[in-house]
């Protein structure tokens, strides 16, 4: 575990000091619950592209809804260029599989979606059960 600092803020520096092959998973709550407290998305997003090379990240933003600006910790770890390289496959009612690239647009119930948004929408059940 790793101690607030005295702002309540989770000490980055500190994880990453603390970061080595006995750990196995990291959990960080964004905002921090009950703090609060937000952690900077550029500081967050270094320190997990080093972290989750070796390690599961878990990182619950379950309040960022709240926050002043949930637009900038959406995706901490997923980037647009990220999004260029990595593909999803959807099958359509007829059975034809479609893959297409992350940051694709694609139109489904009246809606526009990029491929990510809606495969996590899919999976999450916003438009029903799968």
């Amino acid at each position: 575990r790793v101690e607030n600092g005295h702002d309540l803020e989770i000490n980055l520096q500190k994880m990453l000091s603390l970061h080595n092959e006995n750990i196995s998973m990291v959990h960080i709550c964004n905002p921090n619950n009950p703090t609060g407290t937000l952690i900077d998305p550029e500081k967050l997003s270094q320190v997990l592209r080093i972290i989750s090379k070796t390690v599961l990240v878990l990182v619950d933003e379950a309040y960022n809804e709240v926050t002043d600006h949930p637009e900038a910790f959406q995706g901490v770890l997923v980037k647009e260029k990220d999004l260029e390289k990595t593909f999803y496959t959807f099958v359509l009612d007829d059975g034809k599989e479609v893959q297409v690239a992350g940051n694709e647009e694609i139109e489904y119930d009246g809606e526009v979606h990029t491929a990510a948004n809606l495969f996590d929408a899919l999976k999450e059940g916003y438009y029903g059960k799968l």
